[in-house]
């Protein structure tokens, strides 16, 4: 009880501060300029006056920063190492705490949360982090949601939703000769940092693409039926066509079910072949199951289009499977579905 009292206390005590701040004036000015351009852009009107609150980086830390690793990310890091994701002696903890403090911007709810020491050391980046984001309260007219059933459709809601705020940003910048400064492609090296850059990089691209075909109409379309799967994102003919991903099932329950989809079997792939065999075994990707049990095991199984390119998946992960002192790995293929089965070793083994 102490505990909990003491939390609310401090939680009091931080908003109270941020409350209290009053934004520098020289922020102030640039984001009401950008308001009126990001209207004009995007031809939509804010309801009210966006909320905007000026942060330190260190109470971004404080707000933002997760005190301890969650049940969930406990699961997602063995199902992103057993899944040559994430690396056997990463911490996912310390990768996400690693990114609490480093941004410029931020939309929470009706909020747009600004890091004062950022904003004024980033120079034009920040004008434009701000159009990206006064474009997300924009969007709650709408009616953007952030999330999805699965680790596949959230990725693909969340393309819609960065690549229609970064369309915005990179209009805003050309309008007012801003140099354009954004992420504009993923590594394979990094793979975890590609898994959670792809809003960016792949629905910047899916985004334009709806826009060039018919404009901030079929983009506001899109909000009414969001993409359901990273597929139809790297393939933006696909979305118009209409492709939805096959229902693939697994026979065992756990304590965590999930579809993890096309563009997560590219970045595997990618770890292996080249970037054009690894988007073709990604676009005959049909759809996939992946089930953590009790007793730390993995069953993933993956459906392809053709057992041709099944075979270059299956390849692929006994290629990383290899040496692998992290789990126990069996992966095999029926046709043109894969399946792999890996038990997940903890460090203390």
């Amino acid at each position: 009880m102490k505990t909990t009292v003491a939390t609310l206390l401090i939680f009091l005590l931080i908003f109270q501060t941020l409350s209290s701040i009053s934004p520098p004036d020289a922020i102030l000015k640039k984001i009401e300029f950008i308001e009126k351009e990001v209207e004009q852009i995007r031809g939509l009107k804010f309801e009210e006056k966006p909320k905007i609150i000026i942060i330190t980086r260190e109470d971004a830390k404080l707000l933002f920063s997760p005190p301890r690793p969650t049940k969930e990310m406990k699961l997602w890091e063995i199902i992103y190492k057993v899944t040559f994701i994430l690396p056997p002696e990463a911490s996912l903890f310390k990768e996400e705490k690693e990114d609490t403090a480093n941004w410029i911007a931020a939309t929470v709810g009706d909020k747009i949360y600004i890091i004062r020491e950022n904003f004024l050391e980033s120079g034009d980046v920040a004008l434009r982090a701000t159009a990206h984001e006064l474009t997300h309260i924009l969007q709650r007219d709408l009616n953007a949601t952030y999330s999805g059933r699965t680790l596949d459709e959230t990725l693909a809601i969340r393309a819609l939703v960065e690549g229609d705020a970064d369309l915005v940003a990179d209009m805003f910048c050309k309008k007012n000769g801003i140099k354009i400064v954004k992420i504009t492609n993923i590594s394979r090296k990094y793979t975890y940092w590609s898994l959670n850059v792809f809003p960016y990089v792949f629905g910047d691209r899916f985004v334009r693409f709806l826009y060039e075909k018919g404009g901030w109409k079929l983009v506001n379309q899109a909000y009414k039926n969001p993409p359901t799967s990273t597929k139809v994102v790297m393939f933006p003919e696909l979305y118009l066509k209409g492709w939805k991903p096959e229902n693939v099932t697994v026979n065992e329950k756990g304590i965590l079910e999930d579809t993890l989809g096309a563009y997560y079997v590219f970045l595997i792939s990618w770890e292996i072949y080249d970037w054009g065999t690894a988007m073709e075994i990604a676009r005959g990707w049909a759809g996939d199951r992946i089930v953590l049990t009790r007793n730390n095991k993995v069953i993933w199984k993956i459906k392809f289009e053709n057992k041709e390119l099944a075979s270059l998946f299956e390849k692929a992960l006994k290629s990383l499977a290899q040496g692998q002192k992290i789990a126990k790995y069996k992966i095999e293929r029926m046709n043109s579905t894969v399946e792999m089965v890996a038990q997940f070793k903890p460090p203390s083994s």
